[in-house]
């Protein structure tokens, strides 16, 4: 099935050289014709002269933003050369110019004649005028820029004199206003019983301000306050009230008693050993007695001391802790005291903000409308002084710089200028109608007589038979079908390597390409290099198709390294031919599929030139015309192409299709087609492959 149509590469500059080299005489006649129309229309034309006159420009465009009443009055103070350009075409200057130099013409062709520009300081605008003479030109010109002058210094009286009554009008209006505002700000003032009421405002914001903050702060301690009891509280509960210091001892009183006791007996018993003897009664009583109180005290010693009464004081911590609830309390009742206060005072005072609001927004419009008022009269009043000023003391705003003079050579026709034209526009037209001959052109071919399909020469039919499945090879044209096939085929041979009419010159490459992805461009490459060198002619056979690889099954060889490797520069043209038939063939293989070497015409021209030595003919079996990309490169580095279209289309169908994707901005060389035959294989056709085959092994 046939492929999708591509597009073709761009033409290269060789191409267009090429072209122009074979379309030379369009191209030179086209080139003359343009030149020499131009040169003598420019013969024809009237001379024309420009004059120029230069004025100055005082103050253009002083800024965007007016800097008083006048300015603002008068579009901001300043000129812009621009809006006076228009100003110099309009109607009125023009007509003014035509009545005050009793021009005969109109006001739409002065302004044709009429060319503006602006100097390189942006302050000097240039006035041209164009005439047939140039003393016309130079009068124009000067009456051009007289005229302007006098407009210019009018329209500024005019202006000036418009702001004047505009101001005194305003300023009429503007004291009304003052005089109202006055009196409104000074009524406000009188009812609110001060002569300042801003600052009253301000500072009862102020104090509203300081409650607030004052309100906020105390509720604040509060909170901190509160916390601080709630702490202390719970410290209450993990203190004692009291706490023991010690214990004392007290010796047992009871013992001294006794022994006082025993004394005063002891006593006793000597003062009556003074009267009685140990044995008396009295004696004895008093022994017994003393004998009781020894007894009493020996039992009173065993308990010498008896325990005394436990130390205990008040615990400070307690006490601290009992103080600080208290003074916390104490505080918390002052701050609740003060918040309430505060409240209350606060409430008063936004309550009075409400009111004092209305009544502040109140004053602060009407002080503005009296100060608006104010500087709106007091800047008229500047204004209408102002104007009355610059009446007298302001300089002309616009003079002439240079008075125009009478122009010696015309500004038109450029002699010079139209010749340049007319040599670029005459090689741009040469080339295009070198490029347009050579697409229309249907090609140039010096053989006469010889039958076309499609405006392409008839080389020959030949039948092809095809292997039988399951075999390699390729279909090849069948031999000994009829004598006129095998003369055809001879025939096509020879006309193919008699190309060079110089034995001297190199031996032509001839590519051959299939209409259709069929194999029958690499089987009439095989079938004429077998039938050339079986005539004793030396022929090179070479595979372009590195997609599709073919002709290295017809030899038996790899398909790489072939022409790919010698494209990349891996191997030398030599080292990768195959040569057979003692020489008189050489094969060189399409390459790897796989690799993604570019085919470049600069590099096939190199393999070509090291191929066309010690042969006679070059064929190259290339791939279908729809490769378009990769065909390109093959059409140009070649001598010529022959098509080979297949048995089941219409031949002039095929070559037509052909030749519409060989063209690529120029005609491609084509030295003609073989069509093909169908034909049933039989012995004789597998004959042919056999001999083919064993052909390109030897």
């Amino acid at each position: 099935m046939d492929e999708a149509q591509q597009l073709p590469p761009p033409v290269t500059g060789r191409d267009v050289a090429l072209i122009l080299r074979r379309r030379g005489k369009i191209a030179a006649l086209t080139f003359l014709v343009v030149v020499t129309a131009t040169i003598g229309l420019t013969s024809l034309m009237k001379p024309v002269y420009e004059a120029r006159a230069r004025v100055l420009i005082d103050n253009p465009g002083q800024g965007a933003i007016p800097g008083n009443i006048l300015e603002l009055l008068n579009g901001g103070g300043g000129l812009d050369l621009s809006t006076e350009m228009e100003v110099l075409r309009s109607r009125g200057i023009l007509s003014e110019v035509i009545r005050k130099g009793r021009l005969k013409t109109d006001p739409d062709e002065l302004s044709s004649r009429l060319t503006l520009d602006l100097g390189p300081s942006g302050r000097v605008l240039i006035l041209g005028v164009r005439a047939k003479t140039g003393e016309e030109a130079a009068r124009v010109a000067n009456l051009f820029a007289r005229i302007y002058k006098e407009n210019t210094r009018f329209e500024r009286q005019r202006a000036a004199d418009e702001a004047t009554l505009q101001l005194r009008k305003g300023l009429v209006r503007a004291e009304a206003d003052k005089k109202a505002a006055v009196l409104a700000l000074n009524t406000f003032m009188k009812q609110a019983g001060t002569s300042d009421p801003g600052a009253l405002y301000n500072r009862r914001a102020a104090q509203t301000e300081e409650t607030q903050v004052a309100l906020d702060s105390s509720r604040t301690a509060l909170k901190a306050e509160q916390r601080r009891r709630e702490k202390l509280a719970a410290q209450l509960k993990t203190l004692a009230p009291t706490i023991i210091t010690g214990y004392t001892q007290v010796k047992n009183p009871v013992i001294d008693n006794y022994r006082a006791q025993l004394y005063d007996l002891n006593r006793r018993r000597k003062e009556l050993l003074l009267d009685y003897t140990p044995e008396s009664d009295e004696v004895q009583k008093l022994d017994a007695d003393i004998a009781a109180v020894n007894a009493s005290i020996t039992r009173a010693l065993e308990s010498e001391y008896s325990v005394g009464s436990k130390n205990e004081a008040r615990n400070h911590d307690y006490s601290n802790t009992i103080s600080g609830i208290i003074n916390a309390e104490v505080t918390i009742e002052t701050t609740q005291a003060h918040i309430r206060a505060n409240e209350s005072l606060l409430a008063r005072l936004r309550a009075e903000q409400k009111v004092l609001a209305d009544r502040r927004t109140r004053y602060e419009d009407l002080l503005r409308r009296q100060n608006s008022a104010v500087g709106k009269y007091e800047q008229l009043r500047q204004g209408i002084t102002e104007v009355d000023l610059r009446r007298f003391t302001e300089k002309p705003t616009a003079r002439v710089l240079d008075q125009a003079m009478v122009p010696k050579v015309p500004v038109s026709p450029k002699p010079l200028l139209n010749g340049l034209m007319a040599v670029f526009l005459g090689g741009f037209l040469a080339i295009a109608m070198a490029l347009l001959a050579e697409y229309l052109a249907s090609g140039d071919d010096d053989r006469v007589g010889m039958p076309r399909v499609a405006g392409v020469p008839l080389l020959g039919s030949l039948p092809m038979a095809l292997p039988p499945p399951g075999e390699a090879g390729l279909p090849v044209p069948v031999r000994g079908a009829s004598s006129r096939h095998e003369d055809d085929v001879r025939e096509v041979g020879y006309a193919l390597a008699h190309l060079r009419h110089d034995p001297k010159a190199p031996a032509p490459v001839v590519l051959i390409v299939p209409t259709r992805t069929d194999e029958g461009g690499a089987a009439l490459a095989a079938q004429l290099a077998a039938t050339l060198v079986r005539d004793g002619l030396r022929v090179t056979l070479v595979d372009a198709d590195r997609a599709r690889p073919r002709l290295n099954r017809v030899f038996g060889a790899p398909d790489a390294p072939g022409l790919a490797d010698v494209l990349a520069g891996r191997v030398q043209v030599g080292d990768s031919l195959h040569v057979g038939v003692d020489g008189g063939l050489r094969f060189l293989a399409a390459g790897s599929p796989a690799d993604a070497t570019p085919t470049t015409e600069q590099g096939l021209r190199r393999v070509f030139r090291d191929l066309r030595a010690d042969t006679d003919l070059v064929l190259v079996s290339g791939p279908s015309v729809f490769s378009v990309p990769v065909l390109a490169p093959l059409q140009k580095a070649s001598d010529g192409v022959v098509l080979v279209t297949p048995p089941d289309v219409l031949p002039s169908q095929s070559v037509a299709r052909a030749r519409r994707l060989l063209t690529n901005g120029r005609q491609p060389t084509i030295l003609g087609v073989v069509v093909g035959e169908a034909a049933a294989p039989d012995a004789a056709a597998a004959a042919a492959r056999d001999e083919i085959s064993k052909e390109a092994a030897a």
